[in-house]
């Protein structure tokens, strides 16, 4: 950790002229440093298409001591802004924020770029660079104002991705985890300021290798969240070009997975004719995701979430952006519609029109009239979510499949008050093997005063899967404004499954199921002297309850 520069006494004067002297030399390197990179840059791009910079080790000494230079120089003119008599400096100069940009944009981010387009040679300087860098910027974070941690904190979770990703060239599994999970603690603390916002979930995406379905999660997510990142597009078309990332082994869960990609990328890309993309759907959910299940065990608390989070976003026609950012996709615009009404949808009567705000009524409705054509991708993407949750709703005494079943019933829950997108999915919904799974629930959660009312049970803490559901359309509601407030910001505190999260998970489970049964059009709940009974409601007419 770097230490502050002690304040002694010293005049005005000697303030301004020791300033001076400080901001003159940040400006010439600066200008040295601006030089350089011009020069390799267009001299890597004229070799092409290697486009490398090709230096000798001593160049990249000479280069990495120019830069630390520069910092060096920032951070004694921090030292300067942070003074008490700062404000008889010109403020311009000064000013933390601008002075914290002009760091990055011109101290780091490009040496960063040459040294990335320099490697294998550059790696140790590379190293070297970030660690340095990593520990300046964790000393500026911890001592500026909070209203400048937005700055920061991408910043140094772009460094911690920057060491995860050399440790993984160099095959060190060990370090990858660690600054792995250190990239993801710093994009967390954006997501949990703007979990509406597709760029938070991008940057957790670029740090969550090599969990290559974590990674598509959290890249499709920042598609489908209220506020999508169009950027992740070509992220997402490279999993889906290049298929599972890490090492090409032949276990079970590998060949899983990479078939869980597959179906995706075909999805996606609508490059295999349905007929086909069913038989792969077939396979995975009858042939692969048992033994699945079954490998992963514990670890299946998170990877099933993720598996229903990728299946909803293929609900979702994967956000169905275009170039111009605007979503095309029948799920997300009716969404909107419903949370343009401000309103909790699931007590709003199914047979009555929905009607957005005057703000989005143009926006949504003339898309919605665009989107008038059957989406097989919706279809498929029913077909695949919904055939997964049949699988594991098998396990009704098995803790490891609660998660994904939560997720799935919550999906459930939203959509089921807007009746346009019903009518695409509840054919495929398993209701029997719901009720099934309900009643074997009912047999070991005790169903509190909590759970028989229509407001969100407050029980506990948010749950692990609560975080990753928040940014989906499907979830806006779900949650209470406050819901989150006071949670742990440490990620291994949030994904801690102790005892009393898997009871809390139950009750929501069994919350989940007995709101949906409340309006007795699939299932319903009969109170017996037993307990509660859920069952299929008889001589169901879905066209015209």
């Amino acid at each position: 950790m770097l230490r502050e520069i002690p304040r002694t006494s010293i005049s005005q004067t000697s303030l301004a002229h020791d300033f001076n002297n400080v901001l003159g030399q940040s400006y010439w390197l600066e200008s040295l440093c601006a030089e350089v990179y011009e020069k390799e840059y267009k001299a890597a791009l004229q070799r092409q298409p290697a486009a490398r910079v090709k230096l000798t080790e001593d160049q990249w000494q000479r280069l990495l001591k120019l830069h630390l230079d520069l910092l060096e120089e920032y951070r004694e003119l921090y030292s300067f802004a942070r003074d008490p008599r700062a404000p008889s400096l010109p403020q311009e100069t000064v000013e933390e924020s601008s002075l914290l940009r002009r760091m990055w944009g011109c101290g780091v981010a490009p040496f960063l770029h040459l040294l990335t387009m320099g490697r294998p040679a550059s790696d140790e300087f590379f190293l070297s660079f970030v660690n340095h860098t990593y520990a300046l910027i964790a000393w500026l974070h911890a001592s500026a104002p909070p209203i400048l941690d937005e700055i920061w904190v991408e910043k140094l979770g772009y460094l911690a991705q920057g060491r995860m990703v050399l440790a993984q060239k160099h095959g060190d599994a060990k370090d990858v985890e660690i600054w792995s999970n250190v990239a993801k603690s710093w994009y967390t603390m954006t997501v949990d300021k703007y979990p509406q916002t597709g760029r938070s979930y991008f940057d957790l995406g670029r740090a969550a290798l090599p969990q290559t379905i974590q990674q598509l999660a959290y890249y499709l997510e920042s598609q489908v969240c209220l506020d999508p990142f169009y950027g992740a597009q070509n992220h997402i078309s490279d999993i889906f070009k290049n298929g599972m990332i890490g090492p090409r082994s032949r276990s079970h869960i590998y060949i899983t997975e990479a078939a869980f990609v597959e179906i995706h990328a075909n999805l996606f890309q609508q490059r295999q004719p349905v007929d086909q993309v069913q038989g792969l759907i077939n396979e995975f959910c009858v042939n692969l995701l048992a033994e699945y299940v079954n490998r992963t065990g514990e670890a299946f608390y998170q990877k099933g979430v993720a598996l229903a989070l990728v299946n909803i976003a293929a609900v979702f026609e994967y956000g169905a952006l275009s170039d111009n950012q605007l979503s095309k996709s029948l799920f997300r615009l009716h969404f909107l519609q419903v949370w343009g009404r401000k309103t909790n949808p699931m007590y709003i009567d199914h047979k009555q029109t929905v009607t957005p705000l005057a703000s989005l009524d143009q926006e949504v409705a003339q898309d919605l009239r665009a989107t008038q054509v059957a989406s097989v991708m919706i279809t498929l993407g029913s077909r695949i979510s919904f055939a997964t949750l049949c699988e594991v709703l098998q396990r009704p005494r098995s803790k490891n499949v609660l998660p994904i079943i939560h997720v799935m019933f919550c999906f459930i829950w939203g959509v089921a008050s807007i009746e346009e997108l019903l009518n695409w999915v509840e054919q495929d919904i398993p209701w029997s093997d719901i009720c099934s799974f309900l009643n074997v629930l009912t047999e070991s959660t005790k169903v509190t005063a909590e759970m028989c009312v229509e407001t969100f049970p407050r029980l506990g803490q948010p749950l692990p899967e609560d975080f990753a559901m928040r940014g989906h359309l499907f979830a806006l509601w779900y949650f209470p404004v406050d819901w989150f407030e006071g949670a742990p910001t440490n990620l291994e505190e949030r994904l801690l499954e102790v005892p009393s999260v898997a009871a809390i998970r139950q009750q929501r489970v069994l919350w989940l199921g007995l709101s949906i049964a409340s309006r007795q059009r699939w299932i319903v709940c009969d109170k017996t002297s037993k307990g509660f009974q859920f069952k299929l409601l008889e001589k169901t007419d879905f066209n015209t309850i």
